[in-house]
């Protein structure tokens, strides 16, 4: 896949989302307080950044100013994620935004590269919440994991890693193990990890 063959990711994105309301929704009060594969955040630091590049995302389609994503009291994340998901559907309904430069955090690139990035973000983001949260990866969707693994090979090829690019080299996973759980390896994840 190159850029000029991207799909339109925005279904995707929107499912990525969906999952992740999922998890949510099993998460027991005391683990949003837990470490995550995502070293330096806990449960709760890893929803607030889902949050604030679906607001970002957002506004990057409708123009406006990314909304401040607040974590509140970890009491209704279900809400907080499907309001950002349609705040993002809404924003990007204009099928003509997928062709038009964008300026995002990572820099300035067409708005179907924009969507592709942020909802492998989410995807790879599944299993670090899924981990945290000890629930099982195999149930997650293959199909969204596949999508990111080649976003991934696009914007952080194994040549590529390290400073500033935020991934750290490509791991091993056991041949058996499921796509998410591959998928975390070469983002530079460690597929073992498990929650305490």
């Amino acid at each position: 896949m190159d850029l000029s063959s991207l799909p339109d990711a925005r279904p995707l994105y929107d499912r990525a989302l969906a999952q992740l309301v999922g998890l949510v929704d099993a998460a027991k009060p005391e683990q949003f307080d837990a470490p995550t594969p995502c070293t330096e955040w806990t449960v709760h630091d890893l929803l607030v950044h889902l949050l604030d590049v679906a607001a970002r995302s957002a506004a990057a389609g409708s123009g406006g100013e990314p909304a401040a994503a607040d974590g509140g009291d970890d009491s209704d994340w279900h809400a907080a994620l499907t309001e950002a998901a349609g705040r993002v559907r809404e924003a990007w309904a204009d099928d003509a935004l997928l062709d038009q430069q964008m300026q995002m955090a990572f820099g300035e690139v067409p708005g179907r590269m924009a969507v592709a990035v942020v909802a492998s973000d989410a995807i790879v983001h599944a299993w670090d919440l899924a981990r945290a949260l000890d629930l099982p990866t195999g149930v997650l969707d293959p199909e969204l994991a596949a999508f990111a693994r080649e976003i991934g090979g696009l914007i952080a090829p194994p040549e590529r890693r390290g400073a500033p690019v935020p991934f750290d080299p490509v791991r091993e996973a056991s041949p058996d193990a499921d796509a998410y759980t591959h998928l975390a390896a070469w983002m530079g994840r460690d597929p073992e990890w498990a929650a305490a």
